[in-house]
């Protein structure tokens, strides 16, 4: 009886142990220009490994996305970004950070250009972190602010983007709304003014009843 209790609480024990997570409180300096802000970050099942994106200042002073891969341990193991020396490219809003059905990646969130306008954009990238598409939604609409904030992936594989848009008056924001197909091509877009200043904060898929 006394060696099977012991053995029983060396089971529990060990299964306790077994269960507890790895926790880690890392600072990583990637480069001494580089300035963070508005991290997301996905936990990868198949591999252990965590992968973020977020806005950086690079080496020269453009804003860009920069991509990273961790290992269970909070290692840095890949660093990639996401420009093209001339424009300025956000991400960090909640949600505007989602992972794929292929194991790639999909960003949404706002390109601003030289001369301060901003518009929609939606990029995805494999699970490496290189670039497949990057579509920008612009056209007259477009032209002063435009900021996509969340993403979802539908069933069939399409994108439901969802953000803010200037709307009409000086002091106005409407809420963006715009349907992809699986590489990005827009299906649908819609605006919707609730009053002065909207955002899409968040964004879920309703149950079916």
């Amino acid at each position: 009886m006394k060696k099977a209790v012991i053995v029983l609480i060396l089971i529990i024990f060990s299964n306790i142990l077994y269960a507890q997570g790895v926790y880690f409180n890392n600072v990583y300096t990637l480069n001494n220009n580089e300035s963070w802000g508005g991290s997301n970050i996905i936990y990868n099942n198949e591999d252990s490994t965590y992968s973020a994106t977020a806005s950086a200042t690079d080496s020269v002073g453009k804003i860009c996305i920069i991509f990273c891969k961790f290992d269970y341990n909070g290692n840095l193991i890949m660093k990639k970004y996401f420009n093209d020396g001339l424009n300025f490219y956000y991400s960090g809003h909640p949600g505007n950070f989602q992972k794929v059905w292929d194991g790639g990646f999909i960003v949404c969130s706002a390109k601003e250009d030289t001369n301060g306008y901003a518009s929609a954009f939606l990029l995805k990238v494999d699970k490496d972190f290189n670039t497949e598409f990057f579509k920008e939604f612009e056209d007259t609409s477009f032209n002063h602010f435009a900021d996509l904030q969340n993403c979802k992936i539908t069933k069939d594989k399409n994108f439901i983007l969802a953000g803010t848009i200037q709307g009409t008056g000086i002091h106005d924001q409407d809420v963006l709304f715009v349907k992809t197909d699986s590489l990005g091509n827009q299906l649908i877009r819609k605006t919707y003014n609730l009053g002065a200043i909207d955002n899409a904060s968040s964004m879920s898929r309703p149950k079916k009843s």
